[in-house]
This record gives C-alpha cells, sequence and structure tokens, in this order.
C-alpha cells in the first residue's frame, strides 16, 4: 500500500516486527506510520480508516473473545 502512495499504518503487537517494516520499507524508500498495539485495542479513531488488511494476525489470538473484538475494531462487527 505504501509503494502505491497511499496512507499506511502498520500495527503489530511487537516491536521487533514494527522494526522489521519499518527498516525494510526504508531501504527501498517508503515509510509508513508505525504502531504497536494489540488486535482488539487498537488506537485509531473510528471512521478514519477506509481499509483493512489483516494478513497473520487472528490465528494469533488468545481466545474467541479476542477475536470478537478484533472484528470489532476493523469493522467487521
Amino acid at each position: 500500500m505504501a509503494g502505491l502512495g497511499i496512507f499506511t499504518i502498520a500495527i503489530d503487537k511487537y516491536a521487533q516486527m514494527l522494526d522489521f517494516t519499518k527498516n525494510r520499507l526504508f531501504s527501498v524508500g517508503l515509510t509508513a506510520n508505525f504502531i504497536q498495539a494489540e488486535m482488539d485495542n487498537l488506537p485509531i479513531e473510528t471512521g478514519i480508516v477506509d481499509y483493512a488488511i489483516s494478513n497473520g494476525v487472528l490465528h494469533n489470538a488468545e481466545s474467541v473473545l479476542q477475536i470478537q473484538r478484533a472484528f470489532c475494531e476493523i469493522g467487521l462487527k
């Protein structure tokens, strides 16, 4: 998404993954906004995101309730 010039927010639970992504993007001249957060408690204001892509996230949930809350966070109620 960043490569297409789209305002991008990268969120991960782990700082190491955010650092990896940041370094990879920067190495090819791209940037994004990086936020460390849990999947079910995203610090993003409701209604400001047009699209959410979740890749390799939900299988890490610790409970069905956490998956349900994560769906609510990305607008899949």
